[in-house]
């Protein structure tokens, strides 16, 4: 018979080319190899060669190239390789994750412990816009890779893109090839019971609920990177099924709260 319903979730990389796949194999490989490399890094510092650990390293590289100008972005102090697995330091979204669902590695950085408190739940302007704090802040803007550095300016939740529709884009995608999906699965109903049998779940939320139930390390690789899934086995395919399938709107809805 019918399924009572049929959630789809539209893959990201459909809409690729070929050059931009070959793209993307190139990335796949220098993150794995930057991962080893890390990993070694951490073994010199006698400490545990675990995804958190590299993630804490690359927030620090990614501070600036010159481990001199490597600064906590809050209040322009040196970060010291020393400091960082010292309790001194705290991974933080830069834009509130509570108000933007931004996980994005271009949306965190590594900053003294102290003044991700007093941050608390604000973007960094609203927390030191308006104090003799911002001089030193802006000075230290130009050591962040761009796709930070915007993130502190005054408008920069407005210039977000409508992250509070995060629900509604969940439940309803507007892309091209998700509407054509639905409306072919569709033609099992014919709406006379007034349901909502198809929906579409963007490949965004299935990669953040797979990493947060810690599902990618099922099948982790040689390396022991696993906060990616890995791709090279392909039974990757029915966890994201797995995932897919224990998502409901009242999920969706509850994540956006």
């Amino acid at each position: 018979g019918k399924p009572d319903e049929i959630v789809v979730e539209l893959a990201r990389d459909l809409k690729l080319s070929e050059d931009q796949k070959r793209d993307v194999q190139r990335d796949i490989k220098k993150n794995t190899e930057d991962a080893i490399r890390r990993g070694k890094k951490l073994e010199e510092l006698s400490v545990p060669n675990t995804g958190a650990n590299r993630m804490v390293l690359r927030l620090w590289e990614d501070l600036g190239d010159d481990v001199m100008v490597r600064n906590c972005p809050y209040s322009g102090q040196r970060i010291s390789a020393s400091m960082l697995f010292d309790g001194s330091c705290d991974v933080d979204h830069i834009l509130p994750y509570s108000r933007t669902l931004d996980d994005s590695f271009s949306n965190r950085t590594l900053c003294l412990k102290e003044f991700n408190r007093s941050k608390t739940n604000k973007t960094p302007w609203e927390a030191w816009g308006d104090t003799s704090q911002w001089v030193l802040i802006s000075a230290n803007l130009e050591n962040l890779p761009k796709n930070k550095a915007w993130r502190f300016a005054p408008d920069a939740m407005e210039r977000f893109e409508g992250e509070n529709d995060f629900s509604a884009r969940a439940l309803k995608d507007t892309q091209y090839l998700s509407r054509i999906a639905h409306a072919y699965l569709n033609r099992l109903y014919d709406g006379g019971d007034r349901k909502l049998h198809v929906w579409v779940v963007p490949g965004r939320l299935t990669e953040m609920l797979r990493r947060h139930w810690g599902l990618n390390s099922l099948l982790s690789d040689k390396v022991g990177a696993v906060k990616a899934k890995n791709r090279t086995d392909h039974r990757h395919h029915a966890i994201d099924a797995a995932v897919v399938a224990a998502t409901d709107r009242s999920l969706i809805q509850r994540i956006s709260s």
